[in-house]
C-alpha cells in the first residue's frame, strides 16, 4: 500500500469504520480538518522529507489499530496542535469541547513562559504527561502512540537528537509501556532505542543472532510439530508458532551470562480457552521430560508486566532444553496490547480485573508521589515515578486468596495499607507463612500473608520509617495531622531523643545536648523555633531519619578523635620490621645500621622528620612523635639526628587512619572502596572497637606515596555518609 494512502484520512476512517458510529467518524474529519486549516506548521516538512501532516495522521492510524475511542483519536491528530503560537486552547475548546481538550493538552509541551525558572524542558514536559495520565490514562497512550512513530522515523534526525530521543524512550516511555502491559510497543521502542542508543551493542548483538537463527529455527520448527500432532490428538486446536525474542531482549540475556535455552526465542502454543492451557501443559510434558526449575503459571495472578501464561522449561532427547509459552487466545491478546484492551474491547474479554487495577495503580503512584514530594524538583519527581514503575515488584497472598502486590522491600506495613486503609491504620501484627513478625519484616514473591488488627491501634510516628511506600507513608501522615500542635511537639522530641541516644549522638541524654545540635538545622529550614521543628516531625512533615542525619551533619562538624580513641588496636605489623632504603634520607651526621619507620607515628614522605639513633639501627620519627623522648636515653646510649626526605621514586610506606562513625550497614565495605578509588594499598584492619560515646571505631593500615595521600584518603573516607572523623593517628 502506498505510503501516502496508508497515512491518510481516508485510511483512517476506512478502519475506524469498522466499529464506530458515523457521528465519532465526522469527531475524526473535523479534528483533521482543524489540524490542517489552523497549523502552518503542517504546511512544512519533517526530517524524513514526509509533509509535516504526516505525523499526526500517523498517531491517529496507530490508536485507530489500537481500536480506541474518538475522542483519542481526534485527540491524536490534534496533539501538536496548540504548540503553534496562533492557536489557543479557547479555540480549541470551543470545537472540540473539554475531553478533547485534556487530551490534547496533557501530550502538549509547555511554552518557554510556562515554564519554571531552572526547570529542563523535557523534565517539565513529562512531568505534566504524568499528571495528566493521572485522570485519564488516554493521555499515557497518546504519548506512546506518539513517540512510536517517531522513533520509526529516528534514522533522519541528526545524530545528537537521535541518541537523545533514544536514551529518553528507554528510561522513560519504555518502562511506562511495561507497566502497561503493552508488550508490542514495549518491544519496538526498546530495539529501535537499542539501535541509536547503542550502536557498538546492537550490532554485536545482530551479528550473534544471525548466527545461530538458522539453526535455532529449524530446531524450534521441528518441536512445534511435534507438539501440534500431540495436542490434536486431544482434540485441541493449536496454533503453535516459532516465537522470536526482540533484540534488546537477547542482548540483557547475553549480558546476563548467556541463555541456557535457545538464545533467540521458543515455541508459542496458543489454545482456544483458559482450561484447554492445562492440558496442553501436560500434552507437552507427555512429549518432552520437564526440567527441575519446573514451570511458571500467571493465569490466576498475572506477572509484573501484565503478563498471563504458562512457561514451562522442557528437555529434547538430544539433551536440548528449550522453553515452551502457553496462551489462550484471549491472553495473547492481553499480553501484546495490555491495557488497551479494556479501553477498546472490554465486552470480548472474559477477565479485566487485573487491568483496570493496573490502571488504578498508575495513577495512584502518579499522585501518591505528586503528594509526599510536592517539594522536590519536577526533575526528581519525574526519576521518582519512573523508578517506582520500573521498580521490580513482588506479591504477597492474603488469607482470603487474593494477590497483594508492592516494590520489592516494601514491608508488611506497606502490604497492610496496600489491602485497605483501615487494615493500616489498625495493625496489631502480622503473620508470615505462619509465622509472628514484626511490622518492618520484608515478605518476598508468593508469601502467605495474613494481617492481624486491633481497633485500639492507631498509627504511630515511627511507622514513618517503617514504611516504604508513597502509599502507606501518605496515610500515616494524613492520621498524624489530626493530633494538636502540643501532642505532635512532644511525640516529635521524643522520637528524635531516643533515635539520637540510641545512635551515640547524645550519649548524655539530655535534651539540651541535642537541641545544640538542631539549632542550625532550624535556622537553615528558617522555622521560628525549636518547638516547630519538633511539631513538624511529630505530625511527618519532617521525617525522623532526615533530622537524625542533619544531626548527624552538626555532629561531624565538630567531632575530634582524643583520649583512647588514639590509641592503636593494629599492632606487630612486619611492614615496619623491614627496614628502609637509606637514599630516601639525608643526616645532618654521619649514621650507621639499618633504617626503619616507627611503627607508633608511622612517617611517609611530606613529614617533618627525626631520626633517633641507637647503636647500629636508626628508627625514623615523626617530629611531632610522643614516642622520641621515650625511646632518647641518657649517657650516651641514642642520639637526636636531624635528617631529611629525598627523592622516594614513588616508593610506598605504611600509615595509620582510624575512623569514627555510626554503625550502618556496608559502612565497611564502603570505606574500603574509598580507600581504592585514591590508589593506596591495604595492609590491615580493625573493626571490633567502640568509642566512649558509643559509636564505633575502625583503624587501616594503609600503604601511600606520600602525605598529601594520607589527606586524600581521610577526605575521601569522609564523603561516606555516616563517617563522622577520620584522621591519621
Amino acid at each position: 500500500m502506498p505510503l501516502v494512502f496508508r497515512y491518510s484520512l481516508e485510511n483512517i476512517l476506512k478502519k475506524a469504520s469498522e466499529y464506530m458510529s458515523l457521528e465519532d467518524l465526522e469527531l475524526i474529519r473535523r479534528a483533521y480538518e482543524f489540524t490542517v486549516e489552523s497549523n502552518k506548521r503542517f504546511k512544512s516538512l519533517r526530517f524524513s522529507g514526509e509533509s509535516a501532516i504526516i505525523h499526526p495522521l500517523a498517531v491517529a492510524e496507530i490508536l485507530v489499530d489500537w481500536k480506541l475511542d474518538a475522542v483519542t483519536i481526534a485527540a491524536g491528530i490534534l496533539h501538536d496542535t496548540i504548540e503553534d503560537p496562533e492557536v489557543h486552547t479557547v479555540q480549541l475548546r470551543a470545537t472540540f469541547k473539554d475531553e478533547v481538550l485534556f487530551l490534547v493538552d496533557g501530550v502538549t509541551k509547555l511554552k518557554k513562559f510556562e515554564l519554571p525558572v531552572g526547570t529542563h524542558e523535557d523534565t517539565a514536559y513529562f512531568y505534566k504527561i504524568f499528571l495528566a495520565t493521572a485522570q485519564d490514562i488516554r493521555v499515557a497512550l497518546i504519548k506512546i502512540a506518539d513517540r512510536l512513530h517517531n522513533m520509526r522515523t529516528l534514522e533522519f534526525l541528526p545524530g545528537y537528537k537521535r541518541v537523545k530521543n533514544a536514551h529518553e524512550t528507554m528510561q522513560i516511555l519504555v518502562p511506562l509501556t511495561s507497566f502497561l502491559g503493552m508488550e508490542s510497543a514495549k518491544q519496538e521502542l526498546e530495539d529501535i532505542s537499542f539501535q541509536f542508543g547503542y550502536p557498538e551493542e546492537y550490532k554485536k548483538t545482530l551479528d550473534f543472532v544471525e548466527s545461530v537463527v538458522e539453526e535455532e529455527d529449524a530446531f524450534l520448527l521441528k518441536m512445534c510439530e511435534r507438539i501440534r500432532e500431540e495436542l490434536l490428538h486431544l482434540e485441541i486446536a493449536p496454533y503453535v508458532r516459532r516465537y522470536r525474542y526482540n533484540l534488546y531482549w537477547i542482548h540483557r540475556i547475553m549480558n546476563e551470562g548467556g541463555p541456557a535455552f535457545p538464545s533467540t526465542g521458543l515455541v508459542q502454543l496458543t489454545v482456544p480457552e483458559e482450561t484447554d492451557c492445562y492440558r496442553a501443559l501436560r500434552a507437552v510434558h507427555r512429549c518432552f521430560q520437564g526440567l527441575s526449575v519446573g514451570f511458571q503459571d500467571t493465569i490466576a495472578f498475572p506477572s509484573i508486566d501484565m503478563k498471563r501464561m504458562i512457561e514451562t522449561s522442557v528437555l529434547h532427547e538430544s539433551g536440548r532444553p528449550f522453553i515452551v509459552r502457553i496462551v489462550s487466545s484471549e491472553m495473547k491478546r492481553v499480553n501484546t496490547l495490555g491495557v488497551v484492551n479494556a479501553l477498546s474491547e472490554p465486552e470480548q474479554l472474559e477477565r479485566t480485573d487485573f487491568i483496570y487495577d493496573r490502571i488504578d495503580e498508575i495513577k495512584a503512584t502518579i499522585n501518591n508521589v505528586r503528594n509526599e514530594k510536592a517539594s522536590d524538583t519536577e526533575e526528581s519527581l519525574v526519576n521518582i515515578i519512573t523508578r517506582d514503575i520500573l521498580q521490580k515488584k513482588i506479591f504477597v497472598i492474603t488469607q482470603d486468596g487474593r494477590r497483594v502486590e508492592l516494590p520489592e522491600g516494601s514491608t508488611v506495613l506497606d502490604f497492610a495499607y496496600k489491602i485497605d486503609r483501615r487494615t493500616g491504620d489498625k495493625f496489631k501484627k502480622a503473620i508470615l507463612n505462619g509465622r509472628e513478625v514484626h511490622l518492618d519484616a520484608v515478605p518476598v514473591s508468593c508469601d502467605q500473608l495474613r494481617v492481624i488488627i486491633d481497633e485500639k491501634a492507631r498509627p504511630k510516628l515511627r511507622w514513618l520509617t517503617v514504611a516504604k511506600t508513597p502509599l502507606a507513608r501518605m496515610y500515616i501522615r494524613d492520621f498524624l495531622a489530626t493530633q494538636s500542635p502540643r501532642r505532635a511537639a512532644q511525640a516529635g522530641r521524643d522520637a528524635l531523643l531516643s533515635r539520637a541516644m540510641a545512635m551515640g549522638l547524645n550519649s548524655s541524654g539530655r535534651i539540651e545536648d541535642m537541641e545544640n545540635l538542631l539549632l542550625p538545622v532550624v535556622d537553615f529550614l528558617r522555622l521560628p523555633d525549636l518547638e516547630d521543628f519538633f511539631r513538624k516531625v511529630g505530625y511527618g512533615e519532617v521525617i525522623t531519619d532526615d533530622a537524625i542525619q542533619a544531626m548527624k551533619e552538626q555532629y561531624k562538624r565538630s567531632a575530634l578523635l582524643s583520649g583512647l580513641e588514639l590509641e592503636h588496636s593494629i599492632n606487630d605489623q612486619p611492614v615496619f620490621q623491614n627496614p628502609v632504603n637509606r637514599d630516601f634520607f639525608v643526616f645532618d651526621k654521619i649514621v650507621k645500621g639499618d633504617i626503619y619507620l616507627d611503627d607508633y607515628c608511622a612517617p611517609v614522605p611530606g613529614d617533618d622528620i627525626m631520626a633517633i639513633a641507637t647503636g647500629k639501627k636508626i628508627i625514623i620519627h615523626r617530629s611531632e612523635c610522643t614516642g622520641i623522648k621515650a625511646q632518647s636515653r641518657p649517657f650516651g646510649f641514642t642520639r637526636n639526628v636531624q635528617s631529611m626526605w629525598t627523592n622516594t621514586g614513588g616508593a610506598v610506606f605504611p600509615v595509620r587512619i582510624k575512623v569514627k562513625l555510626f554503625t550502618s550497614k556496608n559502612i565497611y565495605r564502603q570505606i574500603i572502596t574509598q580507600i581504592e578509588l585514591t590508589g593506596a594499598n591495604m595492609l590491615s584492619s580493625s573493626t571490633s572497637m567502640k568509642s566512649p560515646d558509643g559509636l564505633e571505631l575502625m583503624e587501616f593500615l594503609i600503604e601511600v606515596t606520600d602525605r598529601n595521600i594520607v589527606n586524600n584518603v581521610c577526605n575521601s573516607i569522609m564523603d561516606v555518609k555516616d563517617v563522622v572523623v577520620a584522621a591519621r593517628i
